[in-house]
């Protein structure tokens, strides 16, 4: 059975299906979650063994600050926020502490001690990453929004080691070289500073952006599912984009944005799906995912002073998959799709300011009878030649028809942007 028929014979229920029991929202308690309890941990307190290896009591007290900082944006935002978890055990879901723990750590001993300590790290931090959803105690857009709150934290907050502040010398002597190292006396003071002017004297060519959303309508009402019985009824999400610069004004864009939504009702009529049979008047638990991964290259065509656009082609996949399940558990049904399709995109840029941007970006993808249609449009405010910041509307209209299936989003966007 498609699933615009199977979602047609769903109706309310009154019945709260948050903490049911059921194949959808169980939790897993094996040893890859215990492994990820331990390494949230061990990550960031290797930062601090690699502090204590270099002699380093800044960058220790880097570290403490940005996994400080990091929990406090977290924990902040689960309160705010109030997401209930896929296992339905609390309303502290977005964003994953356990992973921002990680990548704090991760990210310090990328960026002060290199890639050496740096990649077995972000390893370690995406495997924690990875059991909290295995464990079913986080969705793929909270361990997203996590990552990246702590990996614009640490951008913030962190400097290299090597400090043009730490001064190296080299002489010549009868038996071969000699070198030497000295900091100077306001190293400490002036590191930040000094470290922003080496930063931005050069090329800036990647920016990484974290988009935190509230969509504000049932992305499954189109579907044919009817009523705001939703789990959650403000569903928040995350997304990560990653633009890369070339000299002549051309970019790459890549994007990551993991979406899904549950809901629960009581049947109208009996029915089968996915080898299981359903009964009227029974209350079942569902989930919708749609998991998309793409990347775009985009000619930059400027109108005048104020005034960019660009066009982008490149291509897209999706992940669909649909569960559904008693809502006390007993007759689960699981269906996934893969698709991939061409994208093409435009931007449109105007200079309100030379700090305020307004914009506007249109994207489109189509195979055969599926299509995906995405609009945004907002304001951006520059805060330095790092940073930016910018508040937008989005909308997404995602028609499967292969799988008679529609997901709909209107959301309010908030987005944070470092360039490096």
């Amino acid at each position: 059975m498609k699933l615009k028929t199977l979602t047609a014979l769903i109706g309310l229920s009154v019945a709260s299906a948050v903490s049911a029991n059921n194949a959808i929202n169980t939790s897993v308690n094996d040893d890859y979650v215990v492994a990820g309890d331990y390494l949230q941990i061990l990550v960031p307190a290797t930062g601090l063994f690699a502090a204590w290896l270099h002699d380093d009591p800044q960058g220790a007290k880097q570290l403490a600050l940005s996994v400080g900082a990091t929990q406090a944006i977290v924990h902040g935002a689960k309160n705010v926020v109030g997401r209930v978890r896929p296992n339905g055990n609390s309303t502290m879901s977005f964003p994953s502490g356990h992973t921002a723990a990680a990548f704090s750590g991760a990210a310090f001993l990328q960026s002060r001690y290199g890639s050496a300590w740096g990649i077995p790290a972000y390893a370690a931090a995406s495997f924690v990453g990875l059991s909290r959803m295995h464990g079913n105690r986080h969705y793929a857009d909270d361990v997203l929004a996590a990552a990246g709150i702590s990996f614009l934290v640490n951008q913030y907050l962190i400097s290299p080691f090597q400090s043009e502040n730490m001064a190296f010398t080299a002489a010549p002597t009868k038996d071969g070289i000699s070198f030497g190292v000295s900091l100077a006396n306001d190293f400490f003071a002036k590191q930040s500073s000094r470290e922003y002017q080496r930063r931005t004297s050069g090329p800036q060519p990647h920016r990484l952006e974290l988009d935190i959303g509230f969509n504000t309508s049932d992305s499954l009402k189109k579907a044919g599912l009817p009523g705001d019985n939703l789990v959650d009824e403000h569903q928040p999400f995350s997304s990560i984009n990653y633009f890369y610069e070339f000299d002549d004004g051309n970019f790459i864009e890549l994007n990551l944005s993991p979406n899904e939504t549950r809901k629960y009702g009581q049947i109208d009529q009996g029915f089968s799906y996915g080898g299981q049979e359903y009964e009227k008047d029974e209350d079942v638990y569902l989930a919708f995912r749609q998991w998309q991964v793409g990347g775009t290259y985009n000619w930059l065509f400027p109108i005048n002073d104020k005034l960019n656009t660009s066009l982008g082609l490149g291509a897209s996949g999706y992940l669909l998959e649909f569960d559904i399940d008693k809502n006390d558990g007993g007759k689960h049904a699981y269906e996934s799709h893969l698709k991939f399709m061409p994208t093409v995109n435009g931007h449109v840029d105007y200079a309100l300011t030379d700090d305020i941007h307004a914009f506007a970006h249109a994207q489109y993808q189509q195979v055969k009878r599926d299509k995906v249609f995405l609009a945004e449009a907002g304001i951006n405010y520059e805060l330095n030649k790092e940073w930016d910041i910018g508040l937008k509307y989005q909308y997404q209209d995602s028609e499967w028809k292969s799988l008679q299936m529609d997901y709909n989003t209107r959301s309010v966007v908030l987005s944070v942007a470092n360039r490096f």
